[in-house]
């Protein structure tokens, strides 16, 4: 059995699929199911290509409820029913957020490293913002935009969720999870507290053993983009134009090169999966 799944619902991220495969792969993970809603984009034929040496599906998953949260939990809840017999365990994430363990640690070992009565773990973000960058390039995520928000920010207390799939009952957001049983903690082996009126937020913030950087803004080229995906759609109210500024004005205050030190190792992964090599 694997230690590590990867979840995730995508909608037109054919551009971005490569590059978060690849680095995902390179933790560790050889299991991805991918649910997609409604891609018009090539994300199927994207998949396709990187699935010669990965246990990676793309299966269509379009709406059939006004509720984009049933939607999310419903396809989550397959993942965790499909993955149980394949891994330990499930990360719930999206295109835009990279899993990773700190400092200079591997994901994997600190997974297989957590007791058996450790249901849930849930892992901080780190808020990345546009690095001032006003226009799409087709250069890696992770290389354009190295400037984020600072440790005391505090949407990096919102966390997404690694799970024994056995162990979950459902989902009470994106982020998190309810539990039939065992511990919900957070990466340092503490007990999870959660704070404010969303499950998905920790009452402090833990960036290791494990930390997600999450690129929520890219450049704001790329953010007009998400706000058109979802203007007649579920999220078209979150998505406004203050939404990025207010955000992106918080999300470069440190220059953080975690991730694009890792350019040439990840820029030989992705190679490698295009040409149906194994890593």
């Amino acid at each position: 059995m694997e230690t590590l799944g990867i979840a995730a619902i995508v909608r037109n991220e054919a551009r971005y699929l490569q590059e978060w495969v690849a680095f995902h792969a390179l933790q560790g993970v050889r299991h991805f199911r991918l649910y997609d809603n409604g891609s018009n984009d090539g994300t199927a034929g994207v998949v396709r290509k990187l699935g010669k040496h990965l246990s990676i599906q793309c299966i269509p998953w379009p709406d059939e409820s006004p509720f984009w949260l049933q939607i999310q939990r419903e396809a989550f809840l397959d993942a965790a029913t499909i993955l149980a017999p394949k891994v330990k365990f499930v990360a719930f994430v999206d295109i835009d957020e990279f899993l990773f363990a700190l400092p200079q640690g591997n994901l994997i070992k600190v997974l297989d490293g957590f007791a058996e009565d450790v249901s849930a773990i849930a892992v901080n973000q780190r808020l990345f913002g546009s690095s001032g960058q006003r226009s799409y390039s087709p250069d890696l995520v992770t290389s354009r935009f190295v400037q984020r928000a600072s440790d005391t920010e505090a949407e990096n207390r919102c966390f997404k969720t690694i799970a024994r799939p056995q162990c979950i009952k459902s989902f009470d957001s994106s982020h998190s999870v309810e539990l039939y049983q065992g511990r919900y903690i957070q990466p340092n082996n503490a007990s999870l507290q959660r704070s404010g009126d969303h499950p998905g937020v920790s009452d402090v913030y833990i960036h290791e053993p494990l930390i997600m950087h999450h690129y929520m803004l890219k450049s704001w080229e790329e953010y007009l983009i998400k706000k058109s995906k979802w203007s007649d759609r579920y999220l078209s109210y979150r998505y406004t134009d203050e939404y990025f500024t207010q955000r992106d004005a918080r999300a470069n205050c440190l220059v953080d090169l975690t991730l694009a030190n890792m350019r040439p190792l990840l820029l030989r992964a992705i190679a490698a999966l295009q040409a149906g090599r194994n890593l």
